[in-house]
């Protein structure tokens, strides 16, 4: 150890000898073509060949505030509403008439007492909010992935503290109330700055990875299997699973039987062993 209680250099030696030697043995092993650690690869070979040359201040305020004025509607904070929902759901042991007797009965409580809405959804709602006491959070008026449109529509046709008429969709009977209302907010160039600095940094960095990637695409060999392609369905499932594919449409595996992709000796497919 040296005088100033820092490691002394043949610690620091004996500490890069192993970390080469595990780096080594890793290549060896073909950790390489682990997903995660491609993953790692790639971000790092796109920060460095890639988006190092991008900065802030390549990005004057003539431009920002132009970009402002073209693109004002996505700087605006919309209309939103709280919606809290009760469903009851039709099933092979309760028909359509039991159903809707049942959200009914739920209705005529609440109707007695509003308070008691998230106890009762939390009690006997079948939806994925059940747990939240039927709270689906803040929703927009274009809605949001998974929500039936008429729930929206009929949210945003309601005073806060209304409670619906029963109504059908296709999951079921529903109850739902309206708990808050914000109100559509512009915001001032001043208060967005920051946001369309970041927009116009990323379109620029997207133009940049397209530009390097078709590069790379030119003097590449890459062939295409469209029979195998064609048989693949198209789903968010893989993406969560592999690494390389996240923030692209997954492939979700096709049935038995169907092909599998083809590839080179020597060349496994991108995360595969």
């Amino acid at each position: 150890e040296a005088a100033d209680g820092s490691d002394s250099k043949g610690d620091v030696l004996d500490r890069l000898v192993a970390e080469k030697l595990l780096y080594l043995k890793a290549i060896e092993l073909g950790l390489e073509r682990d997903p995660k650690v491609q993953k790692v690869m790639i971000n790092t070979l796109l920060r460095d060949k890639v988006y190092s040359t991008v900065r802030n201040s390549d990005f004057p305020e003539e431009e920002l505030q132009t970009y402002y004025q073209d693109h004002k509607d996505e700087f605006v904070i919309p209309e939103k509403v709280q919606v809290k929902r009760i469903l009851i759901r039709v099933t092979p042991e309760r028909g359509e008439k039991e159903a809707r007797a049942e959200a009914e009965r739920l209705r005529t409580d609440l109707k007695a007492d509003s308070s008691r809405f998230r106890d009762l959804a939390s009690e006997f709602s079948e939806g994925p909010y059940k747990r939240r006491g039927g709270d689906i959070g803040f929703v927009a008026r274009e809605g949001k992935p998974g929500l039936d449109p008429t729930i929206v529509e009929k949210a945003f046709s309601l005073e806060v503290d209304a409670l619906s008429d029963v109504f059908k969709t296709r999951e079921g009977f529903n109850v739902i109330t309206v708990a808050k209302r914000r109100e559509r907010v512009e915001r001032s160039f001043q208060q967005v700055k920051g946001a369309v600095l970041r927009k116009l940094k990323n379109e620029k960095l997207k133009d940049l990875y397209d530009s390097y990637v078709s590069e790379l695409k030119t003097g590449a060999d890459v062939s295409v299997n469209s029979d195998v392609l064609d048989s693949l369905n198209m789903s968010p499932a893989l993406r969560s699973a592999n690494p390389l594919l996240q923030g692209r449409p997954g492939l979700e595996p096709a049935a038995p039987g169907t092909p599998k992709l083809e590839r080179k000796a020597g060349k496994p497919p991108l995360g595969q062993d």
